[in-house]
């Protein structure tokens, strides 16, 4: 239990910091319970009982705030608020987890969680921490409070006082794998919200992360088995998760294993709408009690919604909601139909547009406008609804339906979770029961009004109903319907939790128990196993069998669909798109499997256009492939994560309804430059304006320009050039020019962007195409974007120097401002922050200082020489630790040169730890190796390479190129691992010893501080 006067304290503040984000609202009172119990048991509780509509999402602000006062209890300083540091000095903050992550089963749900999460973390990074006043004192104060949390270690871009201390991350299926999706794994000390669906999570959670490189899979099991906590929102839907996830504390707390004090494995609370409690659970609820002084909530949950329900034939069924709706209309609110197919709508359109018709025939006034929605929209043009006073009308606001004249919404399914609607009346289609409830919160939802009706039609034989609900789920919604007909409170969200629709029976046989045998087989995640069955939509090893409730339904495939304009020569366009690969809110979302048959069909008819294939990978080798049916049927060459970009010329989209319509379906527009702020794609031929000729004329000019410099500093190679990049405004010195294309650029952006500010002054890169100028006259393309600023990619993180103020300097390996050290310091600070034991603290650090010990070879040392002379003789001062190569293709030339395609030097590492087991100073030696072995996510199961391969006989001949280094003793050493079985016997025993997950979270400390160090460029 808290001290009253502590709880009154932290209260009065969780209030002051929801006003300030919430534009002076107030938390409910199980919002503040849910703050307490937290803090008082030390945990997150295992279950949060709430409704549809009580603001289940502040959990997300519940998490940030109780970092916040974590990282204000290691304060010893003077404090803006030395009452509230004082209170939470004494309390159990530090092993709150760091990592939120939310779950939902459904994308439209996973975006807007996304989408509130973003705007918490806008008003906290903004806040002007010179500015007085109530609200910026409480934003500063938690801001402070997250730096201090994060440990002040990493800084934010360009802004050295302020720290990368809160980050929002999306992971979701039918969006690319781009930098903001790898970048929260380089923060372990940071405070972070990742929203995500099920399947993304729980293969993160398994070592088998969709469209992850397998050697970061390590990274992202370590960090969410660890210092997080799943928020599993509507739980009774990922029954198979929920368990999986529990299962990661029973698994890493099993036998005789090093536990991981500091940092507290996986936490899992489900929400759910039911007040069910298990004895065993810790439960948060909303109380009827909470009605006194939560009125809004109180009305949000209570006002009545009756329930008539209405039985008519199937041939007449649309016809009669549809002259429901019309017999419903409310001059100040929008009625909602909600349908069970897109079929159905379309009738329900068509019955509404022939009662218009027949009303003008009779002189009579057709009242209010229609809308529909039949399916889930690109987040682009899901955005342009949100801005929109049509949508401010569905959500219930009287001006935006005058203004508007809307007063009729037909839809599907999708409207139940996609959009935050408030009909004054729903009338609906027989669903299941628990959809039915979610469609009944969509009926004043916000409770301003007395009361909001719902109509339920129904079929007179619900055994022949086609429906993609089971005859079984009608009935049981008919028979627990029919409990809330007379009755005043109707369907509430109150009367639903009272009296919830029993859950949805399991589709399995059983749940299945994960076993630590399970995790020893996933966590191998750099070798192929013979086992393994990975078919175009089954994951590795089946992680199924641990993450869905039904292994037999159909998938909605993780798969997107994006328009483009692209060049007409299919290699020019194959080129363009591995450059300006798609981003999230251009991709219209799959629907089911069905829709690439379709999609087939219309590429084998009269219309032409192209289907590219545009993989999701880290790495971009081999990342984009041009379909066609010698490749197979096109759903066997898709996996998860991947993205269908087509022609603008394809039919394949509703242009009113913005959604995949892939039978009579129009065509699209590209907006891929108004979708991100990081490029803009040109063509000379844009909308055939005045300029066209200009622009060829000026991507020529900058393609010319760009290769001169290439042909002038490159003359080792001529497959590849290895060119710094230039500003743009020193390759295109003509005025006009440069005018010509920036109005070109705004055009194209729409509006005065980031990277229409600054896209001459900052380095960018560039890429004309066609590569040479054509004899026969056609468009000419540019694309430009911001030059890569960091080492995301495993391969980035090996080799190339970022680009930063420090580019010139030479990184060394072993000086005292030296990479090796630099990445121990960085260790030390992550793990002094996390409050790791001493103990384990000082192996991890001391793998650190070595995990580039194999860069020493002479090899090595010559390839990363390039641009620099090499020393006569090698020592601890001048061995270099990075390359000053600024492209990787022409690195890799080099590699090959000197036969070091595929040699890991991080394997060398560990030989040389090895060999030095007596004087490296560790107190586990096994992990120390390990560590340095796997720095780079390789070795987690054997090595490519046996000793001799390693240590070739040319390194051995020129074992005089440093005298203090014993390469005989290395060799030596490597032959006892790699030869003799040694290193697959480290690996089972700190597997053993520091359980899968644990091990990995080690390894996720050590490389989170070696990338995050190289892309300082240090």
């Amino acid at each position: 239990m808290i001290d009253e006067t502590i709880a009154t304290i932290i209260e009065e503040r969780f209030e002051r910091f929801i006003a300030a984000v919430h534009d002076g609202r107030r938390p409910y009172q199980w919002q503040k319970r849910l703050v307490l119990t937290i803090i008082g048991s030390g945990r997150w509780p295992d279950r949060l009982s709430a409704p549809t509509g009580s603001g289940k999402t502040m959990v997300i602000d519940v998490h940030v705030f109780l970092n916040a006062l974590a990282g204000l209890s290691r304060e010893d300083e003077e404090s803006s608020d030395p009452e509230l540091v004082a209170a939470v000095r004494g309390l159990c903050l530090e092993t709150l987890p760091r990592r939120l992550v939310m779950t939902v089963n459904r994308r439209s749900l996973v975006d807007d969680q996304y989408d509130e999460a973003v705007e918490l973390e806008n008003r906290i990074r903004t806040v002007d921490r010179e500015v007085d006043g109530r609200e910026s004192c409480i934003l500063s104060l938690i801001r402070h409070g997250l730096d201090a949390r994060e440990g002040a270690i990493i800084q934010e871009r360009g802004d050295a006082e302020s720290y990368d201390s809160f980050r929002v991350t999306r992971l979701r299926g039918g969006e690319p794998v781009d930098h903001a999706i790898r970048e929260w794994r380089y923060r372990p000390t940071a405070c972070q919200v990742i929203c995500a669906t099920p399947d993304m999570f729980g293969s993160r959670l398994l070592f088998s992360g969709y469209g992850t490189t397998p050697q970061a899979r390590p990274i992202e099991a370590g960090l969410l088995a660890y210092d997080t906590v799943l928020v599993a929102d509507e739980a009774h839907l990922s029954r198979q998760l929920v368990q999986t996830a529990k299962s990661v504390k029973r698994l890493e707390r099993s036998g005789n294993g090093v536990v991981l004090r500091g940092v507290s494995p996986l936490q899992v609370m489900s929400t759910t709408a039911t007040q069910t409690i298990s004895d065993d659970d810790l439960n948060v609820a909303v109380e009827e009690s909470d009605f006194e002084t939560d009125t809004d909530l109180c009305a949000r949950l209570t006002k009545p919604k009756p329930v008539d329900i209405v039985t008519v034939d199937r041939k007449d069924l649309a016809r009669a909601m549809a002259e429901r709706c019309v017999a419903e209309y409310n001059a100040k609110s929008v009625v909602g139909c909600i349908v069970n197919s897109v079929k159905m709508a379309e009738e329900v359109m068509k019955a509404m547009r022939s009662i218009q018709k027949e009303w003008r025939k009779e002189g009579k006034t057709f009242r209010g406008e229609i809308c529909s929605f039949v399916g889930p929209m690109r987040r682009y043009d899901k955005k342009q609804l949100t801005d929109s006073d049509l949508f401010e009308a569905i959500k219930g606001n009287e001006q935006a339906v005058e203004s508007t004249n809307l007063h009729y919404v037909i839809a599907t399914q999708t409207l139940e979770v996609g959009i935050d609607a408030d009909f004054c009346t729903l009338i609906t289609e027989l669903p299941s029961a628990s959809a039915l409830v979610q469609r009944a919160g969509r009926v004043n939802r916000r409770g301003q009004r007395d009361s909001g009706r719902v109509i339920v039609f129904r079929e007179p034989d619900l055994s022949k109903v086609k429906s993609i609900y089971t005859s079984d789920e009608l009935q049981y919604a008919v028979q627990w319907l029919e409990t809330f007909e007379g009755i005043d409170s109707g369907l509430s969200a109150w009367a639903c939790t009272q009296n919830p629709p029993r859950p949805a029976e399991l589709s399995r046989a059983a749940l299945q128990r994960l076993e630590s045998w399970d995790v020893e087989n996933l966590s191998h995640t750099d070798e192929a196993l013979a086992a393994d069955v990975n078919l175009p939509f089954q994951g590795s090893s089946d992680i199924n069998l641990w993450l869905r409730d039904d292994l037999l339904s159909e998938d909605i495939p993780d798969i997107g669909v994006v328009v483009r304009s692209l060049p007409e020569n299919d290699t020019d366009a194959l080129d363009l798109l591995e450059v300006a690969r798609p981003v999230a809110d251009e991709a219209f979302p799959v629907w089911n499997r069905s829709q690439f048959t379709e999609i087939e069909k219309q590429f084998d008819s009269r219309t032409p256009f192209r289907i590219f294939i545009v993989q999701a990978k880290e790495t971009d080798e081999d990342s984009v492939t041009l379909w066609n049916p010698q490749l197979g049927a096109l759903s066997d060459c898709l996996h998860s994560g991947d993205m269908l970009v087509v022609d603008e010329s394809a039919p394949l989209f509703d242009v009113n309804l913005h959604v995949l319509k892939t039978k009579k379906g129009s065509c699209e527009t590209d907006v891929y430059n108004r979708c991100q702020d990081q490029g803009v794609i040109l063509s000379s031929d844009s909308d055939n304006d005045d300029d066209s000729g200009r622009l060829k004329r000026i991507f020529s000019a900058i393609r010319s320009k760009d290769a001169s410099e290439a042909s002038e500093e490159d003359s080792l190679k001529t497959d590849a050039t290895d060119i710094k990049p230039y500003l743009l405004k020193d390759v295109l010195v003509d005025d006009a020019d440069r005018r010509a294309l920036h109005n070109a650029i705004q055009k194209a952006v729409g509006s005065l962007t980031k990277f229409v500010e600054s896209y001459e002054n900052v380095l960018t890169s560039r890429f004309v195409f066609p590569l040479i100028d054509a004899e026969e006259p056609q468009d000419s393309w540019l694309f430009i974007q911001f030059a890569e600023d960091s080492l995301d990619d495993v391969t980035q993180q090996e080799m190339r120097k970022t680009v930063s103020a420090r580019e010139d300097e030479p990184v060394y390996l072993n000086t005292s401002d030296g990479h090796q050290r630099s990445v121990e310091h960085r260790v030390k600070c992550f793990l002094h922050t996390l409050g790791l034991p001493d103990e384990l603290s000082h192996d991890v650090m001391v793998a650190a200082l070595h995990h580039d010990d194999g860069k020493k070879d002479p090899r090595f040392q010559k390839l990363l020489h390039y641009r620099m002379p090499k020393p006569d003789e090698y020592g601890e001062m001048n061995y270099l630790a990075k390359s000053r190569y600024h492209s990787p293709v022409y690195e890799a030339g080099i590699r090959r040169e000197l036969n070091l395609r595929g040699w890991r030097h991080e394997q060398r590492s560990a030989a040389e730890c090895w060999a030095k087991h007596d004087s490296i100073g560790a107190n586990d030696i096994e992990l120390v190796t390990r560590l340095a072995g796997t720095s780079h996510g390789h070795g987690r199961s054997c090595f490519r390479d046996d000793a001799a391969t390693l240590i070739p006989q040319y390194v051995l001949d020129h074992r005089d190129s440093d005298p203090m280094l014993d390469i005989d003793e290395i060799r030596s050493a490597a032959e006892e691992l790699f030869d003799e079985g040694m290193w697959e016997r480290i690996i089972s025993h700190t597997n053993m010893r520091y359980r899968y997950w644990g091990i990995a979270y080690l390894e996720a400390i050590l490389r989170s501080a070696d990338i995050t160090i190289s892309a300082e460029g240090r």
